[in-house]
């Protein structure tokens, strides 16, 4: 089940493949029970998948120094916020003062709205 929910199963998804994968002596699972044991292995792994993003971003500020990138948690210590800008872009900010941000957290199925793209000029 937790690869299925790895792979990016919802929960209900993750019930068919199990039930139609089963033998027919064995009970039919639930979502509610599929849901449990995902969110049971996020508990387990919390912070341990984060490692790896950090890792990441440390390795390329050793390969770029002017790299730079903050992260900011939440309440209960996941990410909430997260912000990079490569070494070439901070340059180019000092040159030209102007900054582009998309917002990335819109649904990909609906057009982006003008209000989606901030500009500061």
């Amino acid at each position: 089940m937790v690869q299925f929910g790895q792979a990016g199963l919802k929960p209900s998804q993750i019930k068919k493949v199990v039930n139609t994968m089963k033998t027919s002596n064995i009970t039919d699972v639930t979502a509610k029970q599929c849901a449990d044991v995902l969110i049971e292995h996020r508990k387990q792994h919390r912070g341990k998948e984060f490692y790896g993003f950090i890792k990441h971003f440390q390795d390329k500020t050793l390969v770029d120094s002017d790299r730079y990138f903050v992260v900011d948690l939440s309440d209960d210590g996941y990410p909430r916020n997260i912000f990079w800008a490569d070494g070439r872009s901070r340059d180019v900010y000092t040159n030209f003062i102007d900054v582009l941000v998309f917002d990335v957290v819109t649904s990909p199925f609906s057009p982006p709205e003008k209000s989606d793209f901030v500009y500061a000029l």
